[in-house]
C-alpha cells in the first residue's frame, strides 16, 4: 500500500548521533516487520498517525498483553517483555492520541473482550497505576510463593508533564514504582508478596513540556532511562484524521491472537545459535555509546531495550526463538529512539553546578571520580565548600554515592564519588 509522500521523503540519515530524524521509506526500514510493522505502515498511509508512534505504541501494548512468562535470559538477568514508551511531540498538534486508539483496537481484536480490564488511565492518580496495581489495599491470596499471581496492566498517560511534577514530591512513590516495574522487581513485597506485576506504559509529552521540566538533578532522571523516546512528527492532514478499515484490524488481530496465547504459556525465548556472534558484535557497538548527561541516562540500557524489543518482534512474528531479522528490527527502532532522545535531551546544556558534577561523575563510569579529580575537572574554580554541598545534594537525591577506596598507601583511604550502583 502506497504511503503518503510526506511520510517517505527523508531517510534516517545520521540519526544515531545527530538526532536529525527524517522519515524513512517504511517498507525499507527493518523496524517495520511482522504484523505490528504492517499495521503501523497501513495506519500511516491512511491516517494522521506518525508511523513510529504507531509502531512503538503497538509494541508496548502487545508486550503487556502477552504477560511476563516469555523472557530472554541474559547471564543472571531475566528480561520479560516490559516496555515503556514516551512519545515526544514536536508541537501540541502532533496527533499523539491516534497511535493509542489504534493500538487498543488491535489488541482488542487479538484478544476480544479480555484486554479492557487491564488498561489503566494515568500514572499519578489513585485510578491510575497505583489503583490498577492494587497497591493501596491488601490482597489476600491462597497461592504459594512458587505459584505467583501475575497481574498485567497497560497504562496510558496522556499528560506525562504532570507525572514529572508529581515525581518531584518527596512523598511520591512514582519514581520507585516506575524503576521497579521496568526492572521486574516486586512492587508490593510486604503486603502482597505473591503478586508479580507486569506493566507497560505509553506516555505523551510535548517537547516544550519535557525540556522545561527535566534536568539531571531532578528525581525524574532516575526513571527516564526506562523509557523509549519516540519523536512524533505532525503528519500531513487527512480528512477527519482518517481511519484503518475494521477488516484490516480484524485480520491482523486474528493473526496475533494465537501467538499471544502461546506467549502467555511460554518460557525462555532464546537467540538462535547462529545469532551469538552477530549479537556479540552488535552488543559491543551499542554498549560503547556513552554520551553523558541526560542523553547518557536515556541510552544507558540500550542493550536491554534491544533485547526486549527483539523478544516481542520474535513472538509476534510467530517464532519460538529470536532470529537475526528480529534483532535488526529492534536495532533499527532503537536507533530511531536514540535519535529521538538526542533531539529531545541531548541539546540541553547543564545550567547548574549539581548538573555539571553529575555529568562528570556519570562520564567517569564505575571507577568514579576522587574529590581532587572533581575539583580539577571543574578547573579548580569552585570553592571546596560549594563543591561539597553539590555532592551532598546528589547523594541526598539517591543519584550518587561517595565511598572510601583503598590506595595501598598509609593513611586514610581515598574517597570517590560514582553513580549509585542500584540506580
Amino acid at each position: 500500500m502506497a504511503l503518503k509522500k510526506t511520510q517517505m521523503d527523508e531517510l534516517l540519515s545520521n540519526r544515531e548521533t545527530t538526532g536529525d530524524i527524517g522519515q524513512p521509506t517504511l517498507s525499507d526500514d527493518p523496524a517495520f516487520i511482522g504484523p505490528l510493522g504492517e499495521y503501523a505502515q497501513i495506519a500511516a498511509s491512511l491516517t494522521e498517525v506518525d508511523p513510529f508512534a504507531a509502531l512503538a505504541t503497538a509494541l508496548v501494548a502487545v508486550a503487556t498483553m502477552m504477560g511476563p512468562r516469555p523472557h530472554v535470559q541474559t547471564g543472571h538477568t531475566m528480561h520479560p517483555p516490559v516496555l515503556f514508551a514516551l512519545l515526544v511531540a514536536e508541537t501540541p498538534k502532533a496527533n499523539r492520541g491516534m497511535s493509542w486508539r489504534l493500538a487498543r483496537d488491535l489488541i482488542d481484536a487479538a484478544s476480544p473482550g479480555q484486554t479492557w480490564g487491564q488498561v489503566a488511565q494515568g500514572l499519578s492518580s489513585e485510578a491510575g497505576l497505583i489503583g490498577a496495581l492494587g497497591l493501596r489495599r491488601r490482597v489476600s491470596s491462597a497461592r504459594g510463593a512458587d505459584r505467583p499471581e501475575f497481574r498485567s496492566v497497560l497504562v496510558h498517560e496522556p499528560a506525562f508533564a504532570h507525572v514529572l511534577t508529581v515525581s518531584r514530591r518527596a512523598s511520591s512513590p512514582l519514581p520507585w514504582l516506575l524503576r521497579n516495574a521496568w526492572d521486574g522487581l516486586p512492587l508490593d513485597p510486604i503486603r502482597n508478596p505473591s503478586i508479580r506485576h507486569h506493566v507497560g506504559i505509553v506516555a505523551h509529552v510535548t517537547l516544550e513540556q519535557l525540556r522545561s521540566q527535566v534536568s539531571l538533578t531532578d528525581t525524574s532522571a532516575t526513571f527516564l532511562g526506562r523509557f523509549l523516546f519516540v519523536r512524533v512528527r505532525r503528519p500531513a492532514p487527512v480528512l477527519d484524521e482518517g481511519s484503518v478499515p475494521a477488516a484490516v484490524t480484524a485480520r491482523l488481530g486474528e493473526l496475533l491472537g494465537p501467538r499471544l496465547a502461546r506467549a502467555r504459556a511460554a518460557g525462555n525465548i532464546s537467540r538462535g545459535n547462529d545469532m551469538l556472534s552477530y549479537w556479540f558484535t552488535k552488543y559491543g557497538e551499542i554498549s560503547e555509546d556513552d554520551p553523558g548527561g541526560l542523553l547518557g541516562i536515556a541510552v544507558a540500557r540500550a542493550a536491554w531495550f534491544v533485547t526486549r524489543l527483539s523478544l516481542v518482534y520474535a513472538v509476534t512474528d510467530g517464532e519460538t526463538e529470536i532470529r537475526q531479522r528480529h534483532v535488526d528490527a529492534a536495532l533499527s527502532l532503537w536507533r530511531y529512539c536514540r535519535a529521538s532522545a538526542a533531539w529531545a535531551l541531548g541539546g540541553r546544556a547543564s545550567d547548574s553546578l549539581e548538573e555539571r558534577l553529575l555529568e562528570l561523575i556519570s562520564r567517569a563510569g564505575p571507577t568514579g571520580l576522587s574529590l581532587s579529580q572533581q575539583s580539577a575537572s571543574l578547573g579548580h574554580n569552585v570553592p571546596a565548600a560549594r563543591l561539597a554541598a553539590a555532592r551532598r545534594f546528589l547523594e541526598g537525591r539517591g543519584m550518587v554515592e561517595t565511598v572510601p577506596v583503598a590506595t595501598g598507601r598509609p593513611g586514610r583511604p581515598a574517597r570517590i564519588s560514582r553513580l549509585r550502583q542500584d540506580g
